[in-house]
């Protein structure tokens, strides 16, 4: 562990900013090109009512994912703030903390869209088909 934060501090920040991003690169290429086959595979068995239902769906997983972003990269910078500082046990209780989080919101948000999931989706111009 020492290593590897002693290289923090002591790599090139261009040299880290490559090191680092080409994974989050590959994530995210790789999560829009399951999106794309997915899509193919529904388009293809189902057919086009099952994709315009598929679209329906957007908004609540973009609100889902924002609020795991949220989360995600407050509570990241906080604990590397914590680390860098040396400060692991803080760390360590703010990563709880984030899960604790993420958890109850989960839980709320869930319960939320289910019970206003067919005025959400009329409102989003769903149709008995879709």
């Amino acid at each position: 562990m020492e290593d590897k934060t002693r290289v923090l501090g002591e790599k090139p920040v261009g040299k880290l900013l490559v090191e680092f991003s080409i994974p989050a690169i590959v994530g995210t290429v790789a999560n829009s090109l399951y999106t794309i086959i997915d899509r193919l595979f529904v388009g293809n068995v189902v057919g086009a009512d099952a994709i315009a239902g598929m679209s329906l769906t957007m908004p609540i997983s973009f609100v889902i994912m924002a609020f795991g972003m949220l989360i995600g990269v407050g509570s990241g910078s906080l604990i590397s703030i914590r680390l860098g500082e040396n400060k692991k046990e803080e760390a360590e209780k703010i990563l709880g903390n984030a899960f604790m989080l993420s958890l109850i919101i989960s839980v709320v948000v869930s319960g939320i869209f289910l019970l206003t999931l067919n005025p959400l989706l009329t409102h989003f111009g769903a149709s008995p088909k879709t």
